[in-house]
């Protein structure tokens, strides 16, 4: 009589396991650097569409010395119907109305409105504001742009600065994320 054994084999071996661990570690690792590229990417071209922004706000809105308009939302408008917004920003809405608005690359609004500013009856200035500013983001942004000769003050999440703004105290200004959304609010006055 002889005797039959039957060997159990799992579904995979040790070895394989490994490699499959390896694999996925790879591409945890791949998405995550994918992920960092795109928003270092997001941030550099955001902070070009805020100095663009400004360029063009100055030299197609401003009349006789200052910028005659009631609000942000038609000041905003108005920018798009010229053609004053980077190609790489987000636009809602119909251009050729005036009423169109615009969105940064956190989905967050942007708005373009008239400034009182150094105690002037008229609207002088104007502001640019950015929504839904990542925290890492708002550092950067805040420290960067305030040290441009085009931006007189920025406001950060409600707190008002004049000037350029240090890396601690943007640090100190700028809120937490919420889950993967930013919070900040940004916004840069122009008073030329």
């Amino acid at each position: 009589m002889k005797k039959t054994s039957t060997l159990h084999q799992g579904f995979l071996s040790l070895e394989a396991m490994g490699v499959l661990a390896i694999i996925a570690v790879a591409i945890v690792l791949a998405v995550s650097a994918v992920s960092i590229l795109f928003n270092k990417s997001t941030l550099n071209d955001e902070m070009s569409n805020v100095q663009a922004l400004v360029t063009q706000a100055r030299g197609m809105l401003k009349t006789q010395g200052e910028y005659p308009f009631t609000n942000g939302a038609k000041m905003t408008g108005t920018l798009v119907q010229f053609g004053g917004v980077p190609g790489s920003m987000t636009i809602n809405g119909d251009k050729a109305t005036g009423a169109a608005k615009i969105a940064n690359g956190w989905s967050g609004e942007v708005i373009i409105a008239p400034e009182k500013i150094q105690g002037s009856a008229n609207n002088k200035g104007f502001s640019v504001t950015y929504k839904n500013v990542p925290q890492d983001a708002c550092v950067i942004m805040a420290t960067k742009l305030s040290g441009s000769a085009m931006i007189h003050e920025v406001s950060i999440s409600g707190t008002n600065n004049i000037g350029a703004i240090t890396a601690e105290k943007a640090g100190a200004q700028c809120k937490p994320d919420n889950g993967s959304v930013g919070v900040n609010t940004l916004i840069f006055k122009s008073n030329n």
